[in-house]
């Protein structure tokens, strides 16, 4: 390097290596299991990729399946309420109705009754 300050040095040379680069597989197999990388941990750990698949597909299936059932249950309680609302309504209308119409039989009943001698 020459001595002036700022200067930065600039590579000129190419290195080439002689030696192929390391196999990593070889490498990872002196590494702890869950230090390697999720792809390598199945073939070290012994693990066919079906099985680790398989056993991911479970765990999944079961904390799915918990939020499917939490959202569901939210869904049809604000449904179900809807719908029980919207029910009472409109029976409450029918029943209000009807039980005009049987008073008022009623009432002209009693009345045809105490007008007889």
């Amino acid at each position: 390097m020459s001595g002036q300050r700022g200067v930065l040095p600039t590579l000129t040379e190419v290195i080439t290596l002689d030696t192929p680069a390391p196999d990593v597989r070889a490498q990872a197999s002196e590494l702890p299991v869950e230090s390697m990388p999720i792809e390598l941990q199945a073939e070290f750990a012994g693990v066919a990729d079906d099985e680790l698949t398989s056993q991911v597909m479970q765990l999944l299936r079961s904390r799915i399946d918990a939020l499917l059932k939490e959202r569901l249950r939210e869904l049809l309680a604000t449904q179900l309420s809807q719908l029980v609302e919207d029910t009472v309504y409109r029976v409450r209308g029918d029943v209000t109705h009807a039980v005009d119409a049987l008073a008022t039989q009623a009432v002209r009943e009693v009345l045809a009754r105490r007008r007889k001698p």
